[in-house]
């Protein structure tokens, strides 16, 4: 089958984790996947869509204007009939907007995956409102969980178009053990430690941890960070004005 992606992706995150699972993947089982990356002037391709291309994905990578719209819509009709596409599926707010439409008018299945909101971002309600007025037209909306599931029939999508497939998990192919693993994050060996995993911003409120190490966890025990963002520097500085900096790894 030939499978179109389409995405703006940023550097890192939840649905450029999705992708960088989900499309090696389904090119392992012999489909012919593409991937269109949207991407605003002047921004490096995020690092991860070289592995993709690696991977057996084929890549379009095109610099756009914000608000190039219609250009925009223009190419990515361009592409589907060129690559043939057989299925379309969008991730992320804007191209679930502006492409169901070029999907449905190409005659094609149009399928999302909703990866969840941003809820600490300016101007958030006006992307959900048009995300939720594209995924009413989707032939399959994907929720990752059951509570982004139960959300988005509150928003008024349709049931029967409605499917809840939780994201799946690509293994480390050479995973340190234990105490290499602790040896790297210079812990100590016996310290009860907790692990947070996600993007430092504001939605996933990674300064909430930071808190609750100081406030309820046990003194010898460490918090490790995996991730990155904006609030990186913020939980640092407020581990250090709740004295827990020797026990917050980030």
């Amino acid at each position: 089958m030939r499978i179109a992606h389409i995405a703006a992706p940023a550097a890192f995150g939840g649905l450029e984790r999705v992708l960088s699972g989900l499309l090696p993947s389904l090119a392992s089982r012999g489909h012919e996947v593409l991937l269109i990356a949207v991407l605003s002037p002047n921004v490096a391709p995020p690092d991860f869509l070289a592995a993709l291309g690696r991977s057996g994905v084929r890549l379009e990578v095109h610099h756009l204007g914000d608000r190039a719209y219609l250009g925009e819509r223009r190419l990515v009709r361009r592409l589907l009939r060129e690559a043939r596409s057989e299925v379309v599926h969008t991730h992320g707010y804007r191209p679930d907007f502006l492409h169901h439409g070029v999907a449905h008018g190409l005659r094609l299945p149009a399928v999302s995956t909703a990866h969840g909101f941003a809820s600490g971002k300016p101007g958030l309600s006006v992307q959900e409102r048009l995300q939720a007025f594209a995924w009413r037209r989707f032939d399959r909306v994907v929720a990752v969980s059951a509570p982004l599931e139960a959300h988005l029939l509150s928003l008024g999508v349709p049931r029967a178009r409605l499917t809840r497939i939780r994201n799946g998990f690509v293994a480390s192919p050479d995973p340190l053990g234990r105490a290499e693993a602790r040896a790297a994050l210079g812990l100590p060996v016996d310290a009860p430690v907790a692990g947070w995993v996600g993007r430092m911003s504001t939605e996933k409120d990674p300064l909430l941890a930071v808190e609750a190490l100081a406030n309820a966890a046990p003194p010898t025990a460490h918090l490790c960070f995996v991730g990155d963002g904006p609030l990186r520097a913020p939980l640092l500085e407020r581990a250090a004005a709740l004295g827990v900096a020797d026990r917050v790894h980030a």
